[in-house]
């Protein structure tokens, strides 16, 4: 259920104000809950935010709880549908859907669709009658993990929707953290195209970032990669695969092995330490635990003092 009644205060975890006022902030001067919006069906949940002085609305998603079956079952659906208005995908054979994966056609993981589009219209509903879309208002979408994934989906079609009256709607940000890679190839490029303002924001080893892999999903700009020491700016591909299906990476393969471009066992050398990064970061544990909301809080905690 979605609601338009204003909320005392912020529901905001008393870490999280601690880090608002590192910055120079309280956190009942940033922003105002005005709607939660809620699909029982999906587990899908997302607070609606207003700044007035801003002009701000900040759409916030909800990330995977480990103890809830229905997030996980949206984690691991990962197979790819078309991303269009008609949401026309379904009933196409998934093999179909794997091919289309290397090519123009905008593919998106299905569970993460699903979670969506459970909820979109009503946020968009209230998105609308905050903004009256107007040009003087920005919209951020945001979230952690599959919250992340969530404000993505949410970012790229508030661009792309058709304009408002004014030909001008507010403009669109979006800031997640440890999100899964969303699309293919050309859901990235149609998505840098419109949202430029996007930050995805990751710890240096939080082994979720890096899934799902070898089905053609690549990340969205820009990378912020969350360190020891601080913030690194990058958008170079970590994943030797990033953005690459099955079958162009055998194809990639055997044709280096057949020009005598590189030695067989040079290229099993770099896809055996490519795959072993992340063996290694779920193995000990590490890639999970950099991956909690809490980690992301201490990392930020870190930046922000070395800043302030």
């Amino acid at each position: 259920m979605a609601s338009l009644a204003a909320f005392s205060t912020p529901s905001m975890p008393l870490p999280w104000r601690a880090l608002a006022k590192m910055a120079g902030q309280s956190a009942e001067d940033m922003s105002k809950p005005i709607a939660f919006v809620e699909d029982p069906t999906t587990d899908t949940q997302a607070w609606v935010y207003r700044e007035l002085q801003q002009k701000r609305v900040i759409v916030a998603f909800r990330g995977t709880e480990q103890v809830k079956w229905k997030d996980l079952l949206t984690d691991l659906n990962f197979q790819p549908v078309s991303f269009n208005a008609e949401r026309t995908d379904a009933m196409r054979p998934l093999t179909l859907r794997l091919f289309d994966q290397a090519s123009k056609s905008l593919q998106v993981h299905k569970g993460f669709l699903d979670a969506y589009d459970s909820i979109r219209t009503r946020i968009f509903s209230i998105v609308d009658a905050v903004t009256e879309r107007d040009a003087q208002w920005s919209i951020a979408c945001t979230g952690h993990s599959l919250g992340g994934a969530l404000a993505t989906l949410c970012a790229y079609e508030l661009a792309t929707r058709r304009p408002a009256k004014s030909g001008r709607d507010p403009k669109v940000e979006m800031y997640n953290f440890g999100s899964p890679r969303v699309g293919n190839r050309a859901f990235a490029d149609a998505y840098n195209a419109v949202v430029s303002e996007s930050w995805r924001i990751t710890s240096s080893r939080d082994a979720i970032p890096t899934v799902p892999r070898l089905a053609g999903y690549k990340h969205v700009e820009n990378t912020v990669i969350l360190t020891g020491t601080g913030l690194n700016f990058e958008n170079t591909p970590r994943d030797l695969w990033e953005g690459r299906v099955m079958r162009e990476v055998v194809e990639e393969i055997s044709e280096k092995v057949s020009r005598n471009q590189q030695p067989i066992q040079e290229i099993a050398d770099e896809v055996l330490a490519n795959e072993k990064e992340l063996l290694d970061l779920v193995l000990d544990g590490s890639g999970l635990e950099q991956h909690m909301e809490d980690c992301y809080l201490a990392c930020l905690e870190g930046c922000v003092k070395r800043m302030v």
